[in-house]
């Protein structure tokens, strides 16, 4: 699977689903640096994210919205907005991210 950096490298996203979904619906292994963030432009209308956190210390943005994930929570949240995904803790923290395209 093709691996993805943010431009400041402390992102790093493994593209788990296959290349026939992209832009419909895409699955993605992502690891942030301790004070990383993953920070996105709004994508297409009605687009929603799920991130299940696999660590502690993962803050969810989206929009005015903000959400700070305990190990093992799930923050499902509009990616229609600016949003983004930072990580509050001392070590790397890693999640699972779903993109629903609509």
């Amino acid at each position: 699977s093709a691996l993805i950096a943010s431009p400041d490298g402390a992102c790093r996203l493994k593209i788990l689903s296959p290349p026939n979904l992209a832009g419909k619906t895409e699955w993605y292994m992502i690891e942030i640096d301790p004070g990383g963030a993953l920070v996105s432009a709004p994508h297409a209308p009605r687009t929603r994210e799920h991130l299940t956190a696999l660590s502690e210390g993962l803050v969810v943005t989206s929009g005015e919205a903000v959400h700070a994930l305990s190990l093992g929570e799930v923050a499902r949240y509009p990616a229609d907005v600016a949003h983004s995904i930072a990580n509050t803790s001392g070590a790397v923290a890693s999640a699972w991210l779903v993109v629903l395209y609509s």
